[in-house]
C-alpha cells in the first residue's frame, strides 16, 4: 500500500503550485478574494483529508509492522527451540553414537577372538584327525581301509575350509563311535580276494581289532600287523580251521568252539599243530591244558601263539 505525502510536503507543493496570479495578484478591482478564499479552503481541506489518510495508513503500516515484528519473534523463537531440540538430539546422538563405536569395537575384537579360537579348534580337529588316523592305520584292512579314507577326506576338507568345525567334530566323533563299536564285534565279508594265492571269492574274517584272516577251503592267509602285508597259512588243516570258523559264523554249521590261529603258522620243526576243535567243555579244557604247558616253554610261546574265539 502507497503512503500519502505528510502534510507539510502536500502545503509546500501546493505553494508551488499557485498560479502565477498569486505571486503577480492582479488589481484590486478585478481579484475576486471570495472566490479565491473558497479556493483555498478547498484546497486546505483537501491537504487536511490526505493528512488524514496519510495519518490512517501510517497508523495501519505500524500495526501491520508490530503484528509482523510478534509473528517474527514467535517463529524466530520457534526456530530457536526447534535448533536447540536439534542441538541437544545431536548431542545425544553423538553421544550414543560414541557408545555403539565401544560396543562395535568390542564385538570386532570379540569376533576376532572367536575367529582366533576356530581357528585353534579347526588345528584340535586335525590333529585329532590324524591320531585316529595313526590308530586307524594299526587296524586290520577290513576296518582300517574305510576309516582311513574317511577321515584323510575329513582331514583335507576342514584343511581346505569346505566344513566348519561343527560339521568336523560330528563327523570325527561319529567315525569314532563307529571304529570302537566294530572293534568289539565279529564281522564275516564275502567277496574278491586281496592275495593272488586264492583265486575267486572268498571269505573275510575280522575279530574286532586284534585279527583277521581270508579264507577258501583249505587255503588261508592272515593279516600280519607288524608288516602290514597277508601271510599265507602253510597248514591246511588251520586253513580248514578258519573256513570252519566262518561257516559256524556265518550259521551254515552249529555253533562250537573253535580255534584260530592268531599267527601265521611256524616252521615244522619248531611248531607243532594246534588241538582239533570239539564240543563240550571236555574240549575247552583240554585246549586251556596245552595253552599253559606252552607257556611254560618261552621258546615255544614266542614263535606261536593262539586265541579260543567263541563264533555264533
Amino acid at each position: 500500500m502507497m503512503r500519502a505525502l505528510p502534510p507539510l510536503l502536500v502545503v509546500v507543493s501546493l505553494l508551488l503550485a499557485a498560479p502565477a496570479s498569486a505571486k503577480n495578484p492582479p488589481s484590486s478591482a478585478s481579484f475576486d478574494y471570495d472566490k479565491e478564499i473558497k479556493r483555498k479552503q478547498r484546497e486546505l481541506k483537501r491537504v487536511l483529508q490526505q493528512q488524514k489518510k496519510a495519518q490512517k495508513a501510517i497508523k495501519q503500516d505500524r500495526t501491520a509492522f508490530e503484528g509482523y515484528k510478534a509473528r517474527t519473534k514467535k517463529r524466530a523463537d520457534t526456530l530457536r527451540s526447534q535448533t536447540n531440540t536439534i542441538t541437544a538430539s545431536v548431542a545425544e546422538w553423538r553421544g550414543k553414537y560414541a557408545k555403539l563405536g565401544g560396543v562395535i569395537g568390542r564385538h570386532k575384537r570379540t569376533a576376532k577372538g572367536f575367529a582366533f579360537r576356530q581357528q585353534n579348534f579347526k588345528k584340535r580337529l586335525i590333529s585329532h584327525c590324524d591320531a585316529l588316523l595313526a590308530v586307524a592305520r594299526t587296524l586290520p584292512p577290513l576296518l582300517s581301509k574305510k576309516t582311513v579314507a574317511e577321515l584323510d577326506y575329513l582331514k583335507s576338507e576342514l584343511t581346505g575350509g569346505s566344513a566348519d568345525n561343527v560339521e568336523g567334530l560330528h563327523r570325527l566323533v561319529r567315525v569314532a563311535r563307529r571304529v570302537d563299536a566294530q572293534l568289539m564285534d565279529i564281522q564275516v565279508v564275502q567277496g574278491s580276494s586281496p592275495i593272488p594265492q586264492i583265486t575267486g571269492t572268498c571269505h573275510r574274517l575280522r575279530i574286532g581289532g586284534i585279527f583277521e584272516a581270508v579264507a577258501k577251503g583249505e587255503t588261508a592267509a592272515i593279516w600280519n600287523f607288524e608288516r602290514k602285508t597277508w601271510e599265507p597259512v602253510k597248514d591246511p588243516k588251520k586253513a580248514r580251521m578258519l573256513s570252519e570258523a566262518i561257516e559256524v559264523r556265518n550259521g551254515k554249521k552249529m555253533p562250537k568252539l573253535v580255534q584260530i590261529p592268531i599267527a601265521p603258522a611256524a616252521p615244522a620243526a619248531q611248531s607243532a599243530p594246534p588241538p582239533a576243535a570239539t564240543d563240550g567243555g571236555t574240549a575247552a579244557d583240554a585246549g586251556a591244558a596245552k595253552a599253559s604247558t606252552k607257556a611254560k616253554k618261552p621258546s615255544r610261546k614266542a614263535k606261536r601263539r593262539s586265541s579260543k574265539a567263541v563264533t555264533k
